[in-house]
């Protein structure tokens, strides 16, 4: 009676060991964190957009309404930059916390790199606009811009939950 007591002494201790190493591995993937519990990964990425992408596009619209070229041509600088960063920021799959990007930027990754290639193509096509000073111009390599980044998040972003 004694061996079968250590026994099942060894077999729990083993059990509950292998209990908790598995539910550290579970808590730390990505995939399955909670929504609160936001990734480095996922931080990173909501920086880059909106300090960069949104605050580029932001310097753009707000140049070209005040006829500000020097303005424009910092957020096209801006836009630039961070879609060529794109592609590196989403490179891991990873879901975690409260993120608007969609699985299918990975299920479709090539398309998803080549929409902020196009982007940053369409952010120098605007610089270029922009040192020509012609209005109809600028207008239209801005709509080229938003095109961009509406296909984007048309694609590869949920829809903001209404409160």
């Amino acid at each position: 009676m004694i061996g079968n007591n250590m026994i099942w002494k060894r077999w729990s201790v083993m059990m509950v060991s292998l209990g908790m190493i598995g539910g550290f591995v579970l808590i730390d993937s990505p995939s399955l964190q909670a929504e609160g519990k936001e990734s480095k990964t996922v931080a990173a990425r909501k920086k880059l957009m909106k300090t960069a992408v949104k605050a580029g596009m932001g310097d753009m619209k707000k140049g070209m309404k005040a006829g500000d070229s020097a303005k424009m041509l910092k957020g096209a600088d801006m836009l630039v930059d961070a879609a060529a960063k794109i592609p590196d920021a989403f490179n891991n799959k990873d879901l975690s916390g409260k993120t608007r990007s969609m699985a299918s930027i990975w299920d479709k990754k090539s398309e998803f790199d080549g929409i902020a290639k196009s982007l940053g193509t369409s952010a120098k096509a605007f610089a270029v606009a922009v040192k020509t000073g012609n209005k109809e111009q600028i207008g239209s390599a801005l709509k080229a811009v938003g095109s961009n980044c509406g296909k984007c998040h048309k694609m590869f972003r949920k829809k903001k939950k209404k409160k």
